[in-house]
């Protein structure tokens, strides 16, 4: 009995992570950006921890993608000043950035555990830690 109930949450738990992976395209990082664009790649490394959760992130108040585990999405915007945040229940922490036109800009998602309540965050990175952790991410649509 104890082997087949071992069996049965096995199964189920094998479906329910194989419908939180992200699908899409593989990560190919864009080489040319318009001069007169800005580009933020926002990305959400595969995760357990939060994974049923899609993130909801808005850029200077308006809504603009919803981004599931495993994901990235190309944002591209006009130069100039952005705040960036993710919509949850408890307090937001923007990141704030100055967009120059032609540059790529990156951005993680992070999901930071609290007593009650978990919220999510984004944080700038460096290009190099980023292209590491977008190479396990699928592509997402605005």
């Amino acid at each position: 009995m104890k082997r087949y109930l071992v069996g049965i949450y096995a199964f189920v738990g094998a479906i329910v992570l194989t419908g939180c992976v992200a699908g899409g395209a593989a990560f190919v990082k864009d080489e040319a950006v318009p001069e007169d664009k800005g580009l933020i790649y926002i990305y959400r490394p595969n995760n357990f921890q939060g994974s049923a959760v899609d993130i909801t992130i808005k850029d200077n108040g308006q809504t603009v993608f919803k981004i599931k585990n495993g994901q990235y999405v190309k944002h591209f915007v006009e130069p100039g000043k952005h705040k960036l945040h993710t919509d949850t229940m408890a307090i937001d922490k923007p990141v704030e950035l100055d967009v120059e036109g032609g540059k790529t800009y990156y951005l993680k998602t992070s999901l930071n555990v609290g007593l009650w309540t978990g919220t999510w965050s984004l944080n700038r990175v460096y290009e190099e830690e980023a292209l590491l952790e977008l190479s396990c991410c699928k592509s997402g649509s605005k």
